[in-house]
């Protein structure tokens, strides 16, 4: 059994966020402005996930966007 890891959530400046170089998914216009869309209808529910302690996205590159992240490959 892995050992207890805490969870928690911090709110970074969307600036600090680094998109992971290695993140096989990308996104065209359409589909931010529908996560964008998604957003500002339903709220931001699902987080963008980070790794420990550099910023960088290990989950959530699409959702960062919207947020006013620069391009990049999400």
């Amino acid at each position: 059994m892995a050992p207890e890891t805490a969870l928690s959530v911090e709110f970074w400046p969307i600036e600090d966020l680094v998109p992971n170089p290695r993140n096989a998914r990308l996104h065209d216009e359409e589909q931010i402005a529908q996560i964008r869309r998604s957003i500002e209808e339903f709220g931001f529910t699902n987080p963008i996930l980070l790794g420990d302690v550099d910023g960088e996205i290990v989950a959530g590159h699409g959702r960062r966007r919207p947020q006013g992240g620069a391009p990049g490959r999400d």
